[in-house]
């Protein structure tokens, strides 16, 4: 990997490491204190970073490869062809990934933000990540089964979920103070969900290089939507009303 883009990398994975101790410090704190609203403020600034240093790359190894991994002369064509096409797929996903890890953040700091009027979460930056959220699953959702990706339409349903929910929530005239304050939670706990999973898979797979073959290859996509959708269900229970 070239120099600029190493080092961009590894501010990238200090970024989404950082992201996900800063969330379990919100987690754990008490809600609507002083340390859970300076973890959660950093939490979104270290996403937005993580997003932006994660998009450049990405969108680098789309673009122009070669800038960011040089070509190995050595490397049989076949082989380098396959390899060329599996990480363009990759970056697609990475693309993805981001989106919808953004898109919560960024939506439970505007529930917050509005309080009982859910309308004052709309603005042009809402609807742009909601709707591309929506887009985007429909779009890689075809592109993974042609590509078959299989494991890739574990994550696909999230972005749709996601932006729907979203842009519902900010059509509504009222909401009350437990009700904004569910919406917060699970938005903030879906975007932990997403970044933990990201960090699992990816992480696992291209910084670890590990090769899990068979039914462990499903353990980074699932174990932590095993862990946080029953927290969210939870959660929102307990904040009913």
């Amino acid at each position: 990997m070239s120099p600029f883009f190493a080092a961009l990398l590894r501010i990238h994975l200090f970024c989404a490491f950082s992201a996900t101790v800063v969330f379990w410090v919100a987690g754990f704190s008490s809600k609507g204190g002083t340390t859970h609203r300076r973890a959660g403020r950093l939490f979104a600034r270290l996403i937005y970073a993580a997003a932006v240093t994660g998009g450049v790359l990405a969108v680098a190894q789309l673009v122009a490869p070669s800038l960011v991994h040089p070509i190995d002369v050595s490397t049989p064509g076949d082989v380098a062809a396959r390899l060329s096409s599996a990480n363009r797929q990759t970056m697609w996903l990475v693309l993805y990934v981001l989106l919808i890890i953004v898109a919560p953040v960024q939506h439970g700091l505007a529930a917050v933000a509005a309080g009982a009027s859910p309308m004052r979460t709309r603005s042009r930056l809402h609807a742009m990540l909601n709707i591309l959220a929506m887009f985007g699953t429909l779009l890689l959702l075809g592109a993974s089964v042609v590509w078959q990706q299989w494991l890739f339409l574990i994550v696909m349903p999230i972005g749709f979920i996601v932006g729907l929910r979203n842009l519902h929530y900010a059509s509504l005239a009222s909401a009350t103070p437990r009700g904004w304050e569910r919406e917060h939670l699970t938005s903030m706990i879906t975007a932990g969900v997403t970044l933990h999973t990201a960090f699992f898979v990816f992480g696992s797979s291209r910084t670890l290089g590990w090769q899990l073959q068979g039914v462990s290859q499903l353990l980074p996509w699932t174990i932590p939507a095993l862990v946080g959708v029953p927290l969210i269900l939870w959660l929102r229970a307990r904040r009913r009303g």
